[in-house]
């Protein structure tokens, strides 16, 4: 599979992204914490998309165990990134 250099930047931009979540989490989790809790936010849609309106709550993990969720989170980042180093 061959990506195109903006869907190759994309790629890296979310990993990055990712990573620095997963930072945070390991390094601060009470400012992880807020920062769930502001990006949390609930956008109400129209009854059409009532279906894929559904929430999905992982905040009792995540937030539990804030260290443990930044650690897989920079691992599984970590593992990303190789892999597209080892394709480019």
């Amino acid at each position: 599979m061959d990506f195109s250099l903006p869907t190759f930047s994309l790629l890296v931009s979310l990993l990055g992204l990712s990573a620095v979540a997963g930072i945070v989490a390991v390094v601060c989790p009470s400012c992880f914490q807020r920062l769930a809790g502001i990006s949390g936010s609930w956008v109400d849609t129209d009854r059409w998309w009532a279906v894929l309106d559904q929430r999905v709550d992982i905040d009792q993990f995540v937030l539990r165990r804030p260290r443990l969720f930044g650690s897989v989170v920079i691992a599984a980042s970590a593992y990303l990134g190789y892999l597209l180093y080892l394709r480019f």
